[in-house]
């Protein structure tokens, strides 16, 4: 068998302990297997962060690591970058971790992971009408392209609309998301956030 076929064949074994068996030390034994035979193989490089990162979290230095050394070797990868990103909101990293981000959405400005958290982090920092302006374009790209967490997005856009004294245009999108089809199992408990807020704010607004 080629090497690069059997690098993928590990790679896919350890994708599976990772995610679907919940193994991550199985798993990161299986991504270095993958190196071993093919240490170009940066997917299995992004695998082993990835765990770390997700998995592992007294690992945070080797997340670290691993995700610097898979950029050197994808410098241009929008999710990579994303992932520092993430690295670095979590050791309270906060102007680097912004930096990861925007650099995330230059290389791709469809990578919305790293648009809801770089607006959550300017929430965070009571940057709000930045946070709107990311939240809304995150909000709108999952509506157009049916994509996952678009409830709890929708739900971030609300909170910021809230700061920003908006509460017409929140109370807009805790009824776009009571009214959402249960597609995603996240949905469900978006929906009764919603409908909670919506009791709570409708008055209000009539005042």
């Amino acid at each position: 068998m080629p090497v690069a076929e059997a690098a993928k064949l590990l790679y896919e074994e350890a994708c599976d302990l990772a995610w679907i068996q919940h193994k991550p030390k199985k798993a990161l034994a299986k991504f270095a297997e993958a190196l071993q035979l093919d240490r170009e193989y940066a997917e299995a490089m992004l695998g082993m962060a990835m765990v770390f990162l997700f998995c592992l979290p007294d690992r945070v230095q080797d997340a670290k690591v691993t995700l610097e050394e898979y950029l050197s070797a994808r410098p241009d990868d929008a999710y990579g970058h994303y992932l520092l990103g993430v690295l670095h909101r979590r050791n309270e990293e906060f102007r680097q971790a912004e930096l990861a981000f925007r650099r995330s959405l230059q290389l791709d400005p469809s990578e919305m992971k790293s648009a809801v958290s770089l607006g959550l982090l300017c929430m965070d920092e009571n940057r709000i009408d930045e946070a709107v302006s990311l939240l809304r374009q995150a909000a709108d790209y999952l509506a157009a392209t049916h994509g996952h967490f678009q409830a709890s997005v929708r739900l971030w856009l609300a909170d910021a609309l809230v700061k920003a004294g908006d509460i017409e245009g929140a109370l807009k999108e805790w009824q776009t998301v009571s009214s959402m089809p249960e597609i995603w199992p996240e949905e469900e408990g978006s929906q009764v956030k919603a409908k909670r807020m919506l009791k709570k704010y409708s008055s209000t607004s009539k005042q």
